[in-house]
């Protein structure tokens, strides 16, 4: 039996018909006898990171509880390291999607700017490819402009550009904070909210600075791309 993310407790392989999982013991270890009137059963928390449990029988009638504990603990180990063994394959396959989601991106950007020459067209299109990969839903590119002194809207998701505002480099907001220190910043819904940053922000808010490495080696920072509403309701990373 396994517990899933909403809850429910779902049975992942039987050789016989399953006992209703309502029955199930809310101990997180050692082992309990189930009252079936099939016979004898045990059931015990398998250990692990996944809330699992292991049941064995019903057994004949003649079956001792102490018998059945043999078997239990003869199952138990090896079922909790494939359960553990799973669990990390489920884990690795997740990372390589999500590292094959960057490399995409980052090959998309690339043909992207190889056949655009227009500031405005580029940040969009780029601007749509990484709210794509993050799942957000509303979004803005925000360019330095050195003679206005402030970070100016070129691209927007989810809210009209007209909607959105310079923000001086000298202000409060999250956008000037991260150009000038030039390091990221995940804001948590109600955190550091900001007039000028709400039309392009809804909860939870990721902050990146837009960095160019120059032929003499030194990184500058161009602006800042902001990331939010996710649609998966997920933690920014």
């Amino acid at each position: 039996w396994i517990q899933g993310a909403n809850g429910d407790v779902t049975w992942e392989a039987a050789t016989n018909k399953p006992v209703d999982p309502v029955k199930l013991p809310t101990a997180a270890d050692g082992a309990a006898p189930l009252e079936s009137s099939d016979g004898p059963s045990l059931v015990a928390a398998i250990p692990g990171p996944r809330r699992a449990w292991l049941t064995i029988g019903p057994a004949p009638a003649s079956t001792t509880q102490e018998e059945l504990r043999v078997h239990l603990g003869f199952i138990l180990p090896i079922v909790s390291q494939f359960l553990q063994s799973a669990l990390e394959v489920e884990h690795a396959a997740n990372e390589l999607a999500e590292r094959y989601e960057e490399i995409n991106l980052l090959y998309t950007i690339s043909e992207i700017l190889g056949r655009t020459v227009a500031l405005e067209e580029a940040a969009r299109t780029i601007l749509s490819e990484i709210s794509e990969t993050v799942g957000a839903r509303r979004a803005a590119v925000l360019v330095h402009d050195a003679t206005a002194k402030a970070l100016v809207p070129v691209a927007t998701l989810g809210v009209p550009a007209q909607d959105v505002a310079a923000l001086p480099l000298d202000g409060d907001s999250v956008s000037a904070e991260v150009f000038r220190t030039l390091h990221p910043k995940i804001l948590e819904p109600g955190e550091s909210t900001r007039d000028g940053e709400r039309p392009f922000r809804k909860g939870a808010m990721l902050s990146v600075p837009i960095m160019w490495t120059s032929p003499r080696g030194g990184a500058e920072p161009l602006g800042v791309v902001n990331l939010s509403d996710r649609r998966s309701d997920q933690p920014f990373t």
